[in-house]
């Protein structure tokens, strides 16, 4: 979950577990998060899913879970994805869309529920539809994935007042024909794969927006505030709140839209709103702004509520929800809305009053959101034998932390349970105690035959090994190339350092691209003697284009004259994959360059960013411009000066367009650039030149 961390109502969770089961209670499971973090309940086969859902009934009572494992199938029917992203187009290929189409882990979770007669809605993002290449939030560009209806129909994306710049994260719901695809597409999911309903939240996840009112003039909003208002919104000033209404007038639209087709097959609606600000979409944490993503839309909960257009209110994220709980409960009073609120500690007497009221309390299915605790029964030694995982599994969790005092081989005696969570515990909980003497029941846990227990072993041998720890992480990452066991062999390898070196070079030279690519990664962070002259082989000779990408990424490190040359010489690599992580460290690594270097990398990195021009036939032509360009920031003064001269030259619009961007419209990969209003018209109206169009990619 890329969600800010809860600011919720109640007191710590150590009140919490006094009576689980004996109240309402819903959970979210995050999915996609639990599959990217190690530390999360895994949701990668059929036992674990099963596992899951047993816990949430049996031990809490939870009666519905919000499932945003649907997104990510949505996802993968319905948007396209960069494979210049090489992280996150691993994760999102190699394996989430593995355990979406083959494991069907979000079939398993549908099934699960309903067979437990729990609830299951999706959650998804009501203007989650991913972004440009050219927007940040992926580490690095391009942004991954971007939904198909935005690529094909840009019309349909928010716009700024120049009718330029698209805004990353929405479409834009004046358009009919948009509303129109997305509730057949909310409808089809639901209905076809068995859910009870949709929930929606509404932050975005990227640093695209640079100032609250940089988006929403597309030219049906513009016309219809002309016609009510005898105003032009592109250039006159004009009533803020009576435009945010308007963009919300069409939000209501379509959620009535939805309503009814969702009613007609039985299934629900629920929105999340903040508790700050309720009328106003979601901030997302990671931009560190308050600037919600999706723009400033006025979100009318109250006429929705009393219109029936959605079926649940459900206070998210933003502060002490209490004062809106009550509006709701005004607002909804004699309506049949259901009403939920986001809470870390479920089980706080403080909720009594809320839930008497009528409210539902839900929690995060994940660490530290007050149902961490797999068994509320007591634990000792004796109960590591009881016929209950959940308490089997629970007792190896207070070992760990220190609540029961056992010989480590006592907990190493459940390496063999038959239940798939006591396994992972047990990989865990051997960690924890630091047991060098289990080294090998750790060294075994790697062929396991469930991904998340051999995920474990591998987490745990960064702290517990021993002398052939390196080869048996090696070796199983010939059979296991699963997203989260790379990461932590290669978290391992990197814990591991001179004790590794010998393994991570020989295993450049395996047949194994998942093994090559691990020990590139590695030998980049770990920095042994013999690591440059093997990872510039490997950028020089490997088949894999990926494999080449983190060699180039690693170089990046050495900052040595020789790896600069060979970052140089990548720059002129096949795949694009590669040209543009070569790319981005140099422009790391710019002030480290010599004199000389650095006016050879400047001369290469500015033909790069010239094949960006009219006629550009690359597919990175919509958005590696600013790649190149942000690398060409990175040497400062002389860095402006070839994109001033991209600038002045007049006989290419699409140069002058994009150097233009680069250098007064930034954007980073990992922060947004922001700026207010005022400045961004003043430097478009100084700098900006004629607007060439857009380009699809």
């Amino acid at each position: 979950m890329r969600t800010p961390l809860l600011l919720l109502l109640a007191a710590p969770c150590s009140l919490a577990l006094s009576q689980p089961g004996e109240q309402r209670l819903y959970a979210y499971a995050s999915v996609g998060d639990n599959q990217w973090v190690s530390d999360w309940p895994p949701i990668d086969s059929r036992e674990t899913v099963e596992a899951l859902f047993e816990w949430l009934d049996e031990t809490y009572g939870v009666s519905r879970v919000y499932w945003r494992g649907e997104q990510d199938r949505m996802w993968l029917q319905h948007y396209v994805f960069r494979t210049e992203s090489p992280l996150y187009y691993e994760f999102w290929i190699d394996w989430v869309k593995p355990l979406t189409e083959q494991v069907g882990t979000d079939d398993l979770a549908v099934a699960a529920a309903h067979r437990r007669k729990m609830g299951i809605y999706i959650f998804d993002g009501l203007f989650e539809h991913g972004a440009p290449g050219d927007i940040g939030g992926c580490a690095q560009f391009p942004y991954v994935s971007e939904d198909r209806l935005r690529v094909e129909h840009p019309e349909w994306c928010p716009v700024d007042r120049w009718d330029e710049r698209r805004c990353p994260g929405p479409i834009e719901f004046c358009y009919p024909a948009a509303r129109r695809a997305l509730v057949e597409r909310y409808v089809d999911h639901a209905v076809r794969y068995g859910y009870d309903g949709i929930a929606f939240y509404t932050y975005v996840e990227n640093m695209g927006v640079r100032y609250v009112d940089e988006y929403g003039f597309n030219e049906p909003i513009v016309d219809e505030f002309r016609r009510r208002h005898g105003v032009d919104i592109r250039t006159e000033p004009f009533d803020r709140e009576a435009w945010y209404r308007l963009r919300g007038e069409y939000v209501t639209q379509f959620l009535r839209e939805l309503h009814g087709a969702l009613g007609r097959h039985g299934k629900k609606l629920s929105m999340t709103l903040r508790c700050d600000e309720p009328n106003l979409p979601q901030c997302w944490y990671g931009t560190g702004t308050k600037i919600p993503g999706a723009g400033m839309v006025y979100l009318d909960w109250e006429s929705w509520a009393k219109e029936g257009i959605v079926d649940e209110l459900f206070t998210w994220t933003g502060g002490d929800p209490k004062p809106l709980l009550a509006r709701i409960e005004e607002v909804c009073r004699d309506k049949p809305v259901e009403r939920v609120a986001l809470s870390s500690s479920p089980f706080d007497p403080a909720w009594k009053p809320y839930m008497d009221a009528g409210v539902t309390p839900c929690t995060v299915a994940a660490p530290g959101y007050g149902i961490d605790a797999l068994s509320v029964q007591p634990t000792s030694a004796d109960t590591l034998r009881s016929d209950d995982w959940r308490l089997r599994a629970q007792t190896l969790v207070d070992i760990a932390g220190g609540k029961v005092a056992v010989e480590p081989a006592a907990a190493a005696a459940l390496a063999g349970d038959p239940h798939v969570l006591v396994r992972r515990e047990t990989m865990r909980t051997l960690a924890a105690l630091k047991a060098a003497d289990q080294v090998g029941v750790l060294e075994a846990g790697l062929t396991d035959r469930e991904s998340s227990v051999r995920i474990a072993a591998a987490k745990a041998l960064a702290t517990v090994n021993g002398p052939e720890t390196p080869r048996r992480l090696l070796d199983a990452l010939l059979d296991d190339s699963g997203f989260q066991f790379k990461q932590e062999c290669l978290e391992a390898f990197v814990k591991l350092g001179e004790q590794a070196e010998p393994v991570l070079l020989e295993g450049l030279a395996s047949p194994s691209r998942t093994v090559r690519e691990v020990c590139v990664r590695a030998l980049g962070r770990t920095h042994p003697p013999a690591a440059e002259a093997a990872l510039l082989a490997a950028l020089a000779g490997d088949a894999d284009a990926r494999v080449r990408f983190y060699a180039a990424t690693s170089l990046g490190s050495f900052r040595s004259p020789a790896a600069i040359e060979g970052l140089l010489f990548a720059l002129d690599d096949p795949s694009l994959t590669v040209q543009h992580g070569a790319v981005k460290m140099l422009g790391e690594i710019a002030t480290a360059l010599s004199a000389e270097q650095a006016a050879q990398t400047l001369d290469a990195l500015a033909g790069l960013f010239r094949q960006h021009r009219t006629g550009c036939r690359r597919a990175d032509a919509a958005w590696g411009w600013r790649s190149v360009g942000n690398a060409l920031l990175g040497f400062g003064e002389a860095g402006k000066q070839r994109l001033a001269s991209m600038r002045e030259q007049a006989s290419d619009g699409w140069l002058v367009w994009y150097a233009y961007e680069v250098v007064h419209v930034p954007q980073h990969a990992g922060a947004v650039a922001t700026c207010t209003e005022d400045e961004a018209i003043a430097t478009h109206n100084r700098y900006a030149p004629p607007f060439p169009g857009r380009r699809r990619g």
